[in-house]
């Protein structure tokens, strides 16, 4: 017998895993340009502080 295919689920379910993988990757994303900001903003404050 030919086994029918669910035409809602062609992925197998790899899309929720790609979701997931994005939705970690946007996080991680997020994090890293709002300590990148911080750090250079601290490195500027610092060094306009020891030229005055």
């Amino acid at each position: 017998m030919i086994p029918t295919y669910d035409v809602n689920n062609l992925t197998g379910n790899l899309d929720t895993m790609f979701q997931n993988v994005m939705k970690i990757g946007f996080v991680i994303s997020i994090v890293l340009l709002t300590i990148w900001i911080i750090v250079s903003l601290l490195i500027w404050l610092f060094r306009s502080q020891k030229e005055v």
